[in-house]
This record gives C-alpha cells, sequence and structure tokens, in this order.
C-alpha cells in the first residue's frame, strides 16, 4: 500500500537528486549561462517593441498563455513525457523553459501586431513550426531539453491551440469590458439628458 509518508520521502529523495545535480553541473555552466541569457534577452528584445498604450491587454493575453503552458509542462513532466536537463533554478516543473518564458513574450508581439484570426493563426502556426524543428531540437542537441516519451512535433497542436485559446479568452474578456464601459457611458449620457431643471430661487425684493 502506498501511503503519503512514502510519497513524501520519494519525493524528498527527488528534490535531493535533483539539487546535488543543478549544483554538480547545471549551474553556472555553459548551458546554464546560455539559458539565462537567452531569457534575458526575449524580455529585453519583446519589452523595447511592446505598445506601451495595450500593456494591459498584452500582458492579460501572456499571462492566459502562460497559466495553460504551464498546466501543458506540469502534466508532460509528471507523465514522464520530458524533462528540462539543464533548469536555471533546480525546481520541477522548470519556470524558465522555453514554453513558460520565451515563447510567450514572442507571443504577446504576434498578439500586438496582428489584427485578424487569419493572421494570428498564420504567424501562431510559423511560431509552433519554429518552436517544434528548431528551437527543440537545438535544446536536444545541447543537453538543455530531454524528450523521454514524447516527439517535438507533437508540440505543435498543443501549443497551436493553448495560443489560439488564450486569444479567443483574451478578446472575450476585453469585449466584455468595452460592452459595460458603453453601457455605463450611455446610462449616464441618458441620466445627464433626463435630469429635470432645477427652478432658480427667488430673490427677496429690496425694499423701496
Amino acid at each position: 500500500m502506498v501511503t503519503l509518508e512514502m510519497i513524501y520521502q520519494a519525493r524528498a529523495t527527488l528534490h535531493e537528486l535533483i539539487l546535488a545535480k543543478w549544483l554538480a553541473e547545471d549551474v553556472f555552466s555553459l548551458r546554464w549561462w546560455s539559458m539565462v541569457i537567452l531569457v534575458a534577452l526575449s524580455y529585453w528584445v519583446c519589452f523595447s517593441l511592446f505598445d506601451k498604450r495595450r500593456m494591459s491587454k498584452l500582458f492579460l493575453f501572456g499571462s492566459l498563455l502562460t497559466v495553460g503552458a504551464s498546466v501543458y509542462e506540469t502534466v508532460g513532466v509528471n507523465f514522464l513525457l520530458w524533462v528540462c536537463a539543464t533548469p536555471i533554478f533546480p525546481i520541477i516543473p522548470c519556470l524558465f523553459v522555453p514554453y513558460l518564458t520565451i515563447l510567450p513574450v514572442y507571443y504577446m508581439l504576434i498578439f500586438q501586431y496582428t489584427s485578424t484570426w487569419r493572421q494570428f493563426s498564420l504567424w501562431n502556426l510559423i511560431a509552433v513550426s519554429i518552436f517544434s524543428f528548431v528551437l527543440i531540437p537545438s535544446f536536444i542537441h545541447f543537453r538543455i531539453v530531454r524528450l523521454d516519451n514524447w516527439h517535438a512535433v507533437y508540440h505543435m497542436p498543443m501549443l497551436f491551440a493553448i495560443a489560439s485559446l488564450s486569444r479567443a479568452v483574451t478578446l472575450l474578456l476585453i469585449g466584455i469590458e468595452q460592452r459595460q464601459e458603453k453601457l455605463e457611458s450611455n446610462f449616464s449620457s441618458t441620466m445627464l439628458l433626463y435630469q429635470p431643471a432645477t427652478k432658480p430661487m427667488d430673490t427677496p425684493k429690496k425694499r423701496k
């Protein structure tokens, strides 16, 4: 019979192994520094190109995409489909794997520069293709990511769906907000239009 104590002991052992490997092989290695630089450079480039007037909408989309990617990463790691072989921090799942850190900020640029579903879908397909056929094989070659029971091409439909769903939810929330603002504006205009005029107070006549 499996008990919670057994699961806790196994998790403690796993954490010790991950930390020992991270301290001995990963931290400050060339692979580790390449991940840190890639993440920092991606953030710097994307933030410099963001439309500062639309930051709230961009971050709403990016946050939804990150939530979806986090669930995807957690499921994949727990079902032993893949693992981040060179994590920036010794935790599972890794918070700075490519589809949790790099993809969301670049997808925020795609969201910013596309106005229709056709445009977004095209760039979505380009993004997942580059990720699956260029980035993932490169990460595997340099031992940054390891696929165990998964293939890089399998990422394409999953990430495509996560990005599309994130855009749909973002547009839905933006639409609800805009309709509410329009209703409140119309209500305020109506109240001002039908507000009864007040009769001016009679001033006492001066005695002669």
